[in-house]
């Protein structure tokens, strides 16, 4: 199993950093996601992914800290966010180490 620990003291969010959106959809949305230091970190973010309304696949990245999505609708950040604070391992710890450590990225 791969492991990122200097990742614990990152908060976990999810910024949009590139998107496709053609008429009729798909939707491609490529992310830059904090916070992910394993490879259970990556399955349970994808899954978190998936299961958002609108979203048909997702594909994560451990190494380079992100995730490529398709969607047949509007997705928001925040949404990602909160699906993403919701599946890391210790999420509830993040926002303490991440302050340690002068506010992470």
């Amino acid at each position: 199993m791969r492991i990122k620990p200097g990742r614990l003291f990152q908060k976990p969010k999810a910024r949009i950093v590139r998107e496709h959106a053609p008429d009729p959809w798909p939707r491609r949305v490529w992310l830059e996601i904090d916070g992910m230091v394993c490879d259970i970190c990556a399955r349970r973010v994808r899954r978190g992914l998936e299961s958002l309304d609108g979203v048909v696949q997702a594909e994560v990245d451990l190494d380079m800290g992100g995730a490529a999505l398709i969607s047949n609708g509007e997705v928001k950040e925040e949404d990602l966010t909160r699906a993403i604070e919701d599946k890391v391992i210790l999420s509830w710890a993040r926002g303490a180490l991440s302050r340690l450590n002068g506010g992470g990225r």
